[in-house]
């Protein structure tokens, strides 16, 4: 008896492991080649990266049009796929509110996927539709109804040597065109068959019109004794606002991440931010410290602000350079605590001024290029003056 069971329990095990190993296959939905026009695609989860060719016994797609948007729905026609197949689009059908457009195939098709690499499998067009003929893919799913709806047609599902997960059928894609794709996976059916009615909600992929990027209003620094203020006021914030990296450098060039503020998220769209910079004094003993914002989407994508600054001496210049010693460029910042006509020049260990500039400096950073490349290997004196203020700056030209 023991025994026995110690085979079933084997056997079971085995049997877990090959399931659990298995590949599943997830799909989305993207803007097209055209206004009216979008893209299905798939990604094969694997236990393993690389590519492998699969043979799909099943894959049937339901492309969802919002119904509550046409009292006559838009047809649907595939033009274009990637497995070189025809398919067929069954007459829109009216349930969980979209005209719903069955896809699918009749025979078995192989084809090479790669682990966690998208690939568009195929192209579909929407043409008509009443009170308005549809103009936009905006709002355009992939929709799987609970146990595949009243027909078990409203359905993703993919079968094979792969197969489609019923509680983790569609993902998300980021911005392309215009627009990005929300996916929501509920528990639509059973892992691999729609053959039963254990599902308890749908699951949708949807295209949206991309949000506006963040729009940086102002932003701020004030000093006030060993401390700076830094105020940022924003626009457009949405859902996809992730966060505000605080930005910091001595030399006004290498910035370093120092603090991260999440995005309120509160559901307006101008927001403003704050943080204070404690103890000045120990970051630098004189000089300028310079701030900029740096704010993430969740996709990854960035929007940066001005550089900002605050002195820690009283002068009326005060000058850096960056790289040092310098090989061809390097960049020269002052910070001026009001508009001045600024002089600097470059002589060599003799004396001897190699070259001398005049620019009109204004109150704050200003950068300015020096291009040492045709200069001989060896030390020079950067002078840099600001009415009577005058900072001498050792540089070193290095060889090329």
């Amino acid at each position: 008896m023991k025994k026995n069971f110690i085979i079933i329990l084997i056997f079971l095990l085995v049997a877990f492991s090959s399931l659990t190993a298995q590949t599943s296959m997830q799909a989305s939905i993207g803007s097209g080649s055209a206004a009216t026009r979008a893209i299905i695609y798939m990604k094969a989860l694997r236990p393993t990266p690389g590519a492998v060719t699969e043979t799909i016994s099943t894959l049937d797609f339901n492309v969802g049009v919002d119904a509550s948007a046409y009292t006559t729905a838009p047809m649907v026609s595939v033009i274009s796929n990637v497995f070189g197949i025809t398919w067929t689009v069954e007459p829109a059908l009216n349930e969980g509110g979209f005209w719903n457009y069955h896809i699918f195939k009749t025979v078995d098709i192989s084809y090479s996927f790669t682990t966690d690499l998208e690939t568009a499998v195929m192209e579909i067009e929407l043409t008509g539709g009443a009170p308005t003929p549809i103009s936009s893919v905006a709002n355009l799913s992939l929709v799987t109804l609970t146990d595949a709806g009243s027909t078990g047609a409203v359905v993703y599902y993919c079968t094979g040597t792969i197969f489609s997960d019923g509680s983790s059928l569609y993902y998300s894609r980021p911005t392309d065109k215009g627009f990005v794709t929300t996916a929501t996976n509920g528990f639509s059916y059973r892992p691999t068959s729609i053959n039963s009615t254990t599902g308890t909600t749908p699951s949708t992929a949807t295209i949206l019109a991309a949000p506006a990027p963040v729009k940086f209003l102002g932003f701020n620094v004030i000093k006030n004794k060993d401390k700076a203020l830094l105020t940022w006021f924003v626009e457009n914030e949405a859902s996809i606002t992730d966060r505000y990296e605080i930005l910091r450098s001595t030399n006004g060039r290498d910035f370093t991440a120092i603090k991260t503020i999440a995005a309120l998220n509160n559901g307006r769209s101008a927001n403003s931010y704050s943080f204070t910079q404690e103890e000045l004094s120990k970051i630098t003993k004189s000089g300028i410290i310079y701030f900029r914002i740096k704010q993430y989407d969740k996709d990854g994508k960035f929007a940066l602000t001005d550089i900002k600054s605050v002195r820690l001496n009283l002068a009326g210049i005060f000058a850096g350079v960056y790289p040092n010693p310098i090989k061809q460029n390097t960049t020269l910042t002052f910070d001026l605590v009001e508009n001045s006509r600024v002089t600097y020049s470059i002589t060599d260990v003799s004396g001897k001024t190699m070259e001398t500039y005049q620019v009109d400096g204004f109150k704050g950073s200003n950068i300015k290029t020096l291009n040492l490349g045709k200069y001989a290997a060896g030390p020079y004196t950067l002078k840099v003056q600001a009415g009577d203020d005058v900072i001498t700056l050792p540089i070193v030209k290095a060889s090329n």
